[in-house]
This record gives C-alpha cells, structure tokens and sequence, in this order.
C-alpha cells in the first residue's frame, strides 16, 4: 500500500508543476485513493486526501490551476 500512496503523492506533486497534464494527474492520483479507500487500506489522515483532490479537480473545472497538497 505504502508505493501506492507514494505513487499518489508524487502525482500530485507533478500536478503542481505539469499544469499541462493537470487534470489527468490529479484523476489518476484521485483513482489509487478510491481504490485504496474501497479495499479498506487507507488510513484516517489519507482519506481525506480524497476530498482534497476532488476539490483540487473542481477548481480545475472552475478555471483554477492549482493543485494543491
């Protein structure tokens, strides 16, 4: 679990720097959450993270390019 976290996290932080592939970074880190959250291997602290990243992709909808931690 810890790589796919990991992997999440890291594409986040391209997502802050590869506004041009903005969108699709934050939707495949927003996937690895789901899927980690519906096999029950996500932790309290990280599952908050998916809020965030359908939050980040709403202000991406709205116009905003920040991806944010």
């Amino acid at each position: 679990m810890q790589w796919q976290t990991d992997l999440a996290v890291s594409f986040v932080k391209r997502a802050q720097v590869e506004t041009y592939v903005q969108k699709t970074l934050l939707n495949d880190a927003l996937t690895i959450l789901q899927k980690l959250h519906n096999a029950h291997r996500l932790d309290h602290e990280k599952q908050g993270w998916i809020s965030n990243r359908e939050n980040a992709l709403l202000g991406i909808a709205d116009g905003d390019v920040e991806a944010e931690e």
